[in-house]
């Protein structure tokens, strides 16, 4: 929709198959062009445009660059745990540790976000363009004394912005032993 300086709705227009919209008939103003993100599909992310453009009619001139690009994206989330029997799966009453700081790197091997766990232990990473990722624990961010029981760094690849669910981190506290024998 297009609004007014005032933020009053002046005109709609549905896209065409290829993605037009003219807005037309528009009186001498300056307006606010943007995308009712209600009628997108599921799973798109913005691109390009941000959330709105302001455009400006003057002399019934006609402007051609408002646009906006929307791409397919996925989540990727997990959580970093207490393993407390130490197998590397996430079992019922192990808790979540908090604080971990947990970081998102591209292909190319640039960290592009670090998200910090919840009370939970759990983790997102929203709105992603497809793509190869690497979800590792920032070293050091976990309690000290704990040790990994999964690999500290997983593989995620987002494809047709599906989501990647359960890239978990499991830690558990050194164990000791006592024993010699007896006879």
């Amino acid at each position: 929709p297009a609004r007014n300086a005032a933020g009053q709705v002046i005109a709609t227009e549905v896209t065409n198959s290829v993605g037009g919209y003219p807005l037309a008939g528009l009186a001498d103003a300056t307006s606010t062009v943007r995308v009712a993100q209600a009628t997108l599909p599921a799973g798109l992310t913005n691109t390009f445009g941000g959330a709105q453009q302001a455009a400006t009619v003057t002399n019934a001139s006609t402007d051609l660059s408002k646009d906006f690009g929307y791409q397919p994206s996925g989540t990727i989330t997990g959580r970093v745990f207490n393993d407390a029997d130490g197998d590397g799966a996430i079992d019922a009453g192990e808790p979540g540790i908090p604080g971990a700081v947990v970081e998102l790197v591209h292909g190319n091997g640039d960290v592009i976000a670090t998200t910090t766990t919840g009370p939970d232990g759990a983790y997102t990473f929203d709105h992603l363009p497809d793509g190869a990722y690497t979800v590792r624990v920032q070293p050091g961010s976990v309690p000290a004394g704990l040790n990994a029981t999964t690999p500290t760094s997983l593989p995620a690849v987002v494809a047709n912005g599906n989501d990647v669910i359960g890239l978990n981190f499991g830690y558990d506290a050194p164990t000791g032993a006592i024993g010699d024998r007896v006879w």
